[in-house]
């Protein structure tokens, strides 16, 4: 479910929503986060080890960290932070 609401009525509208599907059923909400995270966990638990080690030196390559630098330092300079 998505929607666009103004913001001033974000948080009423967001409140709304959040009662009408707390409304439903929680064993359909556990049904659905089995059917969409069982066949993830699946597949990492057979095929994830073998991506590891790429995606280890990937994610640790000089020219990826210095991207991530890059973009934590644009990132951080336009909040302040």
């Amino acid at each position: 479910m998505s929607a666009v609401a103004e913001a001033g009525k974000l948080i009423d509208e967001s409140v709304a929503a959040a009662r009408s599907m707390g409304a439903l059923p929680a064993e359909a909400f556990a049904l659905t986060k089995h059917q969409i995270r069982d066949p993830v966990l699946k597949w990492v638990r057979e095929e994830g080890a073998r991506f590891d080690t790429a995606a280890l030196e990937l994610w640790a390559a000089p020219k990826t960290l210095a991207a991530i630098r890059e973009y934590a330092a644009r990132t951080f300079k336009k909040t302040g932070d």
